[in-house]
């Protein structure tokens, strides 16, 4: 009897470990959602522009109007925006300007309202422009003009005519604009940031 209660024992026993090896142990499992990150580019667009005519008469004590503007597109970053201003040698007899409030000279880091002389009658402003959903526009002259002064006489004049009444084009008073502009960000003082720009710009010769 005995025998058989142990028999009976183990066959039970048998089938519990048989039942238990055909069933899913169920774990704790936690998953979490995805997190995806998408880079975007950066840019910063500039242009120069002027409505007035390439060419302009002199006449002594006139004020002719002139109204070169850098444009900084919508959503450019923020940067640090330079202009180049050069000038034929023979440029100071004939015309006068100021420059517009908001700049400052890079040699000195004065506000741009006097004429501040780099080198040969090269100038370099500049300003800090700050990122802006919106279109951003500077004028690089004060009052959008340029002056001929009164002192300006006929001789001076007679002295960019040739002998049958052509212009000698090689004297004819010239101001030339150029703009350049690279980012603000990782960029701490002006000095390095016009140091890193391209030395066509940066050269003054």
């Amino acid at each position: 009897m005995k025998k058989k209660i142990v028999l009976i024992a183990i066959y039970v026993l048998t089938l519990a470990l048989l039942v238990a090896s055909g069933s899913t142990i169920a774990w704790l499992i936690a998953e979490s959602g995805t997190v995806t990150n998408t880079f975007t580019p950066s840019n910063i667009n500039i242009t120069l522009s002027e409505t007035t005519p390439d060419t302009l008469k002199m006449i002594p004590g006139t004020t002719i109007e002139k109204n070169p503007q850098v444009t900084v597109a919508a959503n450019s970053e923020a940067c640090w925006l330079f202009v180049k201003i050069e000038e034929t040698d023979n440029f100071d007899t004939y015309m006068q300007y100021l420059i517009d409030t908001g700049w400052k000279f890079y040699s000195s880091g004065v506000d741009g309202v006097n004429i501040d002389t780099v080198a040969n009658d090269k100038y370099i402003i500049y300003r800090e422009v700050p990122s802006s959903s919106s279109i951003q526009e500077f004028y690089i002259l004060k009052d959008n003009d340029v002056l001929v002064p009164g002192t300006v006489t006929k001789e001076d004049m007679n002295l960019l005519y040739n002998s049958d009444g052509t212009f000698k084009t090689e004297v004819l008073p010239k101001l030339k604009f150029t703009a350049a502009a690279i980012q603000k960000e990782n960029i701490a003082d002006v000095t390095t940031a016009f140091g890193s720009l391209p030395s066509v710009f940066t050269t003054i010769s």
